[in-house]
């Protein structure tokens, strides 16, 4: 679990260390990490198991990808692994391909920022490739798009959250299954 959280933001972090030194958090700052806790282990499990599905699959180009959206059209992430599944590459949606004007949530374009996404793009979605070594990298990578999907967005446990992963019928996740473990 410190692995997970220390893998956050730097604010996460101090936030961490002064917990582990016994002072007490901010109330606002408390409620945001339980809240953003709780949001990305409802839904961690089923994102990670549909990527891990994906590499278990013989290799092919154009199916190893999976797309996480909201109700809202434009907001959404997405990942696909390439170079023999050792690198991901990862959208966020800028709403450069939207109809409308993108709306993010509070802060929600610094916070993608901070996630780690170039946000500097003049045409097309903020983006960033992670390497993949193992499981443990799909695991953050999943954390990372349910976090993003929560400080861009504003994503919360009620809304309407459909994954798409190729080959598959589209879902609707549902919070719970909190079992999954990585493998490696």
């Amino acid at each position: 679990m410190i692995e997970f959280l220390a893998a956050r933001s730097g604010l996460r972090r101090m936030g961490l260390a002064a917990f582990s030194l016994g002072l007490a958090a901010p109330p606002a700052f408390a409620q945001a990490a339980t809240d953003l806790d709780a949001f990305v282990a409802a839904y961690h499990c089923p994102v990670y198991t549909a990527m891990e599905s994906i590499r278990a699959r013989p290799m092919t180009p154009l199916d190893r990808f999976i797309v996480l959206a909201t109700d809202n059209d434009q907001r959404y992430v997405q990942c696909q692994f390439m170079d023999d599944d050792k690198v991901l590459y990862c959208e966020a949606s800028s709403g450069f391909y939207g109809k409308t004007r993108m709306r993010f949530a509070k802060g929600g374009r610094t916070a993608i920022a901070a996630l780690g996404f170039d946000i500097n793009v003049a045409d097309g979605n903020f983006w960033q490739g992670r390497p993949v070594r193992d499981s443990t990298d799909v695991w953050s990578t999943a954390s990372l798009l349910l976090e993003t999907l929560y400080r861009g967005y504003g994503a919360r446990l009620k809304t309407k959250i459909e994954m798409h992963v190729a080959l598959l019928p589209k879902t609707i996740l549902k919070p719970g299954d909190r079992t999954c473990v990585p493998t490696s």
